[in-house]
């Protein structure tokens, strides 16, 4: 327990970062319900309802939980004795709720965070009392468009500390602090104190909660008779999370004509599904070649990088700490177990062997299996790879590339990567929207099955399709969207303890394929 900090810590980590918005309670529950997707006849709309409430401040806080990887399911907002209203989510992670309402209001936001430290290892340890993190940031758009007016941060991995600032520092700021020699002594607790109160803040002080003014904002119950009536008089009609005219068991239009069911599990398990990548080795030398990435930071011309050694001892911390085992059901049930998706750093990795010389490898990116891992068992294996992608071109809904037009953007990708190198790509042949319009290009020399003559077609759409795909593909020995292709049963996992990055959001497949790390007003 770290009494200097607000209730003790006791409630980490819904007090571990501290939001405040400079306004009342009621202008910043006004603000909430302004933005994107709050508003009845917004396509986007989800339904919340609020409740004034009064309590002790850690009753109040409590009454938020149970926490999310993701939050913003229930926020909670009070009022404090100076002209800032502090606002709490149940989120396991910075929900990044601040910055939004900012902008919506017009008012300054300030985020200040003082974490614990938390020892890296394979068991959890015991929290030390030391701090892991301070930091202080500043929303102010109406002084400057950048995100941050200011943001000042020092982070503790391990052994070693990493300062930072950025923005033009205040006039009460003791700039001379941040020579000093040692990174940890550039910006302290009692430094992070002095600036709150600089600005009317004493957020680690209870009294300065006022708890006698508080509100309650959550999710309505997912009814679709059931209205609910706001603190403003507004009525909210209740939804499920995927709002009317995208729901699931409708799919929208694909642009490139492509029939979902032939898919690998008919698309089901999008994104993890959307990026397949191959190597050319059995699971157990792909895994054993992905855990020496932990020991040798190689570079493309084999010498050793001494900020990629670095950020890889940073990162992987110890080799000793990943946790392997062997998982079997069908194959959907294995592709679960990658479940939450993560935002930063997947921590968790599946070696899938197939029928045929090839291995499929996943993890647990967000946005699909990151190229990286399979070029890091391409180059450490000495072994080819394929990645393969057949990302249907929809409208209707949220996009990663183009939230305004509701577009997820499509993608037909075909690449073979060589043996024993870093991100060396022997031969690609790419059909692409990204900017809503269809951009067709190949590098490399073509392989002894291509079609080429249909690279000469004039409408782009008819030089690759996803029968081309699967027929090179199968030319290479590998079967992509078959189910009995893969061997579940034999599959390897690997993971490695959550990585300590900032930020990091964690979500279900299904919230992924309804967009919702890509709507700011969610986080």
């Amino acid at each position: 327990m770290n009494d200097r900090v607000l209730l003790g810590n006791r409630l980490d980590p819904i007090t571990t970062t501290l939001d405040f918005l400079e306004c009342s309670v009621e202008d910043a529950v006004e603000t909430y319900f302004s933005l994107p997707g709050r508003t009845p006849g917004d396509e986007r709309y989800l339904a919340y309802e609020s409740q004034e409430l009064t309590g002790s401040l850690e009753s109040l806080l409590r009454g938020i939980e149970p926490l999310t990887p993701t939050g913003g399911q229930r926020l909670l907002f009070i009022q404090t004795a100076a002209s800032w209203t502090a606002v709490f989510s149940n989120s396991e992670r910075d929900p990044h709720i601040l910055a939004p309402l900012a902008f919506m209001s017009g008012q300054k936001g300030v985020e200040i965070s003082a974490a614990p430290y938390v020892p890296y290892g394979p068991e959890p340890l015991a929290r030390d009392p030391e701090f892991g993190s301070l930091s202080l940031y500043v929303h102010d758009f109406k002084e400057t468009p950048k995100y941050f007016r200011r943001a000042i941060q020092v982070l503790r991995y391990s052994k070693s500390w990493e300062f930072s600032n950025s923005g033009d520092p205040y006039e009460f700021e003791d700039t001379a602090k941040y020579d000093q020699r040692f990174k940890r002594d550039r910006f302290t607790f009692e430094m992070l104190v002095s600036y709150a109160r600089h600005f009317g803040l004493r957020p680690f002080d209870e009294d300065f909660y006022l708890t006698d003014r508080a509100v309650l904002v959550s999710r309505a119950a997912p009814s679709s008779e059931a209205k609910v009536a706001s603190r403003h008089g507004v009525a909210r009609q209740a939804s499920s999370r995927i709002p009317k005219g995208r729901r699931s068991n409708s799919e929208p239009k694909d642009a490139f004509g492509i029939d979902r069911s032939l898919l690998l599990l008919q698309n089901r398990l999008w994104p993890v599904t959307r990026s397949l990548h191959f190597v050319e080795t059995t699971p157990e030398k792909a895994r054993q070649a992905y855990i020496a990435h932990a020991q040798q930071a190689f570079e493309p011309d084999g010498g050793v990088s001494r900020t990629r050694r670095l950020l890889t001892r940073v990162w992987n911390r110890n080799v000793h700490h990943y946790h392997s085992s062997r998982v079997s059901g069908t194959l959907e049930e294995v592709l679960r177990s990658l479940e939450p998706l993560v935002q930063l750093g997947p921590p968790r990795y599946l070696f899938v062997p197939t029928n045929s010389d090839w291995t499929v490898v996943f993890d647990n990116d967000f946005a699909g299996t990151d190229t990286s891992t399979m070029t890091t068992i391409t180059h450490l294996a000495g072994c080819r790879g394929v990645r393969l992608v057949a990302a249907p071109h929809t409208e209707g809904r949220l996009s990663d590339y183009d939230v305004e037009r509701k577009r997820r953007s499509g993608a037909l990708m075909f690449e073979v990567h060589a043996a024993g190198e870093w991100y060396k790509t022997e031969r690609a042949i790419n059909l692409i929207n990204e900017t809503g319009r269809w951009e067709f290009y190949q590098s490399g020399t073509p392989l002894e099955f291509e079609e080429v003559d249909r690279y000469s077609r004039r409408r782009r759409l008819d030089r690759f399709n996803l029968d081309l795909l699967a027929k090179y593909a199968e030319a290479l020995g590998i079967r992509p969207f078959d189910e009995d292709f893969y061997r579940p049963d034999e599959a390897l996992a690997l993971e490695k303890p959550e990585p300590p990055w900032p930020g990091t959001n964690y979500y279900s497949i299904s919230e992924v394929k309804n967009g919702i790390p890509y709507r700011w007003d969610m986080h």
